[in-house]
């Protein structure tokens, strides 16, 4: 389990340089994450889990394209400008990280801590004109991985009850 922790982490490092360096992520590092991620976890979530993540993912980018849809009042390609297929695969390569419930808000934790992140980056000296989005993720599932492989009986969903 530990090999495909570190598989996983290194991965996720990757991703985090090329987004932070290049704003794109090599598509090759999301097969390894998503196999990594799947049997790291093969004890704890189910094909079922994964398909629901999967859905949860797609519901939430039709939601984007919706959204959108009605802001520009015309359809308009989230790929083109708001969003990049690069962040749009990662979230379906990291499926298999938790469970549909703890997803939900590992997916919600990830992308409020990618919005702070840029806004403390926007008040520094830094210039950032896009979101480094995968990259950002990644720092923060990397954190998630690590806390959650020193205290294995953490859950987001546990966190509510």
């Amino acid at each position: 389990m530990v090999i495909f922790l570190i598989v996983i982490l290194v991965v996720l490092g990757i991703i985090v340089f090329q987004d932070f360096i290049t704003r794109s992520i090599h598509w090759l590092t999301l097969p390894p994450l998503f196999i990594g991620l799947l049997f790291y976890n093969i004890e704890t979530i189910s094909i079922i889990d994964v398909l629901f993540n999967f859905l949860f993912i797609s519901i939430i980018m039709g939601s984007l394209i919706l959204y959108l849809r009605i802001r520009q009042k015309e359809w308009v390609n989230p790929t083109k400008s708001f969003f990049g297929w690069g962040d749009i695969l990662f979230l379906l390569a990291i499926t298999p990280a938790e469970d549909n419930r703890s997803f939900m808000f590992l997916f919600i934790g990830g992308t409020v801590f990618s919005l702070i992140l840029t806004l403390l980056l926007r008040m520094t000296t830094i210039k950032i004109d896009t979101i480094p989005y995968a990259g950002m993720f990644s720092v923060f599932l990397m954190a998630h991985l690590i806390y959650s492989y020193f205290n294995p009986q953490f859950s987001y969903y546990k966190l509510l009850n």
